[in-house]
């Protein structure tokens, strides 16, 4: 079974979160737990040095 992923870069009142749909009205919404955050050259995420994260949110219908 093939799984795809979306991760959203969330803006607004949750700039600097992170979201990934679970269905097509919920997601788990969560922050790297790093400081400083591991960054690649072009300044975006290493997601392979993230290992640690923070749930903010679980199933939060934003619709």
């Amino acid at each position: 079974m093939k799984v795809s992923m979306n991760l959203l870069k969330l803006t607004g009142n949750r700039q600097g979160e992170l979201a990934i749909d679970l269905t097509p009205n919920h997601r788990i919404i969560f922050l790297p737990d790093h400081d400083p955050l591991p960054r690649k050259e072009d300044e975006g995420l290493d997601w392979i040095l993230i290992t640690s994260i923070v749930i903010v949110a679980i199933g939060e219908d934003y619709h």
